[in-house]
């Protein structure tokens, strides 16, 4: 039977192991209990001799070199650390790719689509509907169903549908095709209140169709000779929206009114007491064209008529006898026997009056007799007697004639001096004529420009031309302007001004291009003829805001402080002009009949006329 191999024994190997762990002593306790039951064997013998030679190492002292004093634990730690740290990198990138980079890419794109929208919602409430349709565009490339982008585009369409609308209503509206306009209008206000001014724009286009309705009812009336009804219908057309159709209104109104006023002068039997009403027909047709020829004399002679008929009924006979034989010279057919009959009794009594005096004066006496002969009167019985009286008592040399066809003298009015004649040598300069008053004269011996100075006195001819009037006009420009002619005051009617206002103006552009405007009046009726205060305190101007004809008013540059100096009925103030030292204004009237040239104070006391005289005399510059 063979012999079994004692290193095929459990204990060898399990001595081997302790001897390679350096594990001497377990080593030597294997292997001494294998020898004991194998015996003498080599192999275990020498394992053995082995264990037992390192156990005895072991356990003395032992002196190795330094060189071999080397540890592997610190290294493999270090290893396994990096190998550690290697591992979680790799798992963090990976988690950073799979997980971490797309929730920060996810937040980034959220914030953008935010921004987006926002910017999208601001554009759409300032109306900058494409720039809307932009960022909302752009949040649903970044997310298409996001629905703040979808509400964002329907609105932006629905917005871009109201502005479109808006368009064509506004094209209507300016086309003139207002009822069209107003439907559309509607529309827009019932879908979009607030939205394209459409309530306002409503009640414009109402205002704008009832002014047509107006405007078309007047024309008929117009067309049909009913004035009385036309010139209603005008004026509430004007009211409603004065620079429409301006120029056919104003043209209408004057010939309405002087149709009207002519159909009172020249009613048959004569009707005295309508003459002022004609006078104020013939006031509106002077508003319509305020320097009209013919307009002007009407109403010249209807307040001569006033005004004579008034002295005559008062017993001032001499002042009836001057009105009523201007309006004779004038018109001899005017009103028939109401002029005739007061002026011929006028005249009797101013001869009469000359004979009583202390000493009578036959002369006078025998003129005014004179001229109450030369009337178509029925009965001349009176005056042919009084002329036979006194023939004893004047000088043979006089040889009157007494029949009706005596060629009346020119005028009947109190002998005025004339002005000196014109120099042979040129006038001087008009802005030379520094604290006198230029103004124009209706003289019919020498029309034209005259100057006084500021108490009427020294009144004299300057002579008429192209030249004066250039200078005249330059005088006049200058009075709108501020006393250092860095502004301008002007009349114009802004877009919202129903009638014409005040405004000042900068002559200077500001650093855009822009003139500092600011607007003075803002009064119903018509504000003009505006002059600045040579202290630059205040302007004077005429407005119609109170009365018909027009009154004079004082305002300060800023738009406070108005005042009407010169309230009147039917009277016209207009022209003012104020002195050098700003202390008083002139101005010219027809309050006294003919044009007069008064001058007030800046308090508006003190009411003067300057120059008497039986022509007109207007259009005043104080030079200054």
């Amino acid at each position: 039977m063979p012999r079994n191999d004692p290193r095929d024994d459990p204990l060898y190997a399990e001595g081997l192991a302790h001897l390679q762990s350096a594990e001497w002593q377990e080593a030597v306790r294997c292997f001494e209990a294998l020898a004991a039951r194998t015996g003498d064997d080599p192999a275990i013998a020498a394992a053995l001799a082995e264990a037992r030679f390192k156990a005895r190492l072991d356990a003395g002292p032992r002196v190795r070199p330094r060189r071999w004093a080397f540890s592997w634990r610190p290294i493999i730690v270090r290893i396994l650390l990096v190998i550690s740290v290697a591992l979680l990198g790799v798992l963090g990138l990976n988690l950073l790719n799979q997980q971490i980079s797309p929730a920060v890419a996810a937040a980034q794109r959220a914030r953008r689509i935010e921004a987006l929208v926002k910017d999208g919602q601001s554009n759409l409430e300032a109306w900058k509907l494409d720039e809307a349709a932009q960022a909302f565009g752009r949040v649903q490339a970044l997310d298409a169903s996001n629905a703040a982008a979808a509400a964002g585009l329907a609105a932006v369409e629905k917005r871009q549908a109201l502005k479109l609308a808006c368009a064509e209503a506004d094209a209507r509206f300016a086309a003139g095709d207002l009822t069209g306009a107003r439907a559309s209008y509607t529309d827009l206000a019932v879908t979009a209140p607030g939205y394209c001014n459409a309530t306002g724009r409503i009640a414009e286009t109402n205002d704008r169709l009832r002014r047509d309705d107006i405007w078309k009812t007047a024309e008929e009336a117009y067309t049909a000779g009913n004035c009385a009804d036309a010139i209603v219908l005008y004026k509430q057309v004007q009211t409603a929206d004065v620079g429409f159709q301006k120029e056919t209104i104003l043209d209408h109104l004057y010939d309405c009114h002087m149709r009207l006023g002519r159909e009172l002068v020249e009613a048959n039997p004569p009707a005295p007491e309508q003459i002022p009403e004609a006078l104020n027909l013939f006031t509106d047709a002077l508003a319509a064209r305020p320097r009209d020829i013919a307009a002007g004399l009407e109403q010249r002679l209807a307040n001569l008529f006033i005004a004579g008929r008034q002295d005559y009924q008062a017993g001032r006979y001499a002042d009836a006898a001057t009105r009523l034989t201007a309006i004779y010279q004038a018109r001899p057919g005017y009103l028939g026997a109401a002029l005739i009959d007061p002026l011929y009794d006028a005249l009797i009594h101013n001869g009469d009056g000359y004979l009583a005096l202390a000493t009578p004066d036959y002369y006078r006496a025998w003129e005014e007799y004179r001229q109450a002969c030369a009337l178509p009167a029925v009965d001349l019985v009176l005056c042919q007697g009084r002329l036979a009286a006194l023939r004893d008592f004047l000088t043979p040399t006089v040889t009157p004639s007494v029949t009706p066809t005596i060629t009346p003298l020119p005028t009947a009015t109190p002998y005025v001096p004339p002005g000196p004649p014109p120099s042979a040598t040129p006038p001087p300069p008009l802005a030379s004529l520094r604290n006198q008053i230029v103004y124009r004269s209706a003289n019919d011996q020498q029309p034209g420009f005259w100057v006084m100075n500021p108490d009427g006195s020294n009144a004299h001819y300057l002579g008429e031309g192209k030249d004066l009037e250039k200078q005249y006009d330059a005088l006049r420009a200058r009075e709108i302007l501020s006393p250092d002619g860095r502004y301008r005051v002007y009349t114009t009617t802004g877009d919202s001004d129903k009638s014409p206002q005040l405004y000042i103006q900068a002559n200077e552009l500001d650093q855009y291009d822009n003139a500092q405007t600011w607007q003075v009046t803002r009064v119903e009726g018509l504000n003009y003829d505006p002059v600045w205060a040579p202290d630059g305190s205040r302007i004077a101007y005429v407005s119609t805001h109170q009365s018909v004809g027009g009154d004079l008013w004082v305002i300060d540059p800023d738009g406070t402080n108005s005042w009407n100096y010169t309230r009147n009925t039917w009277e016209w103030d207009k022209h003012p002009t104020w002195s050098p030292d700003s202390r008083k204004i002139a101005f010219w009237s027809n309050r006294e009949g003919t044009k007069q040239i008064f001058v007030i104070d800046a308090n508006g006391q003190n009411l003067k006329k300057l120059h008497a005289v039986p022509w007109d005399e207007y259009d005043p510059i104080w030079v200054k």
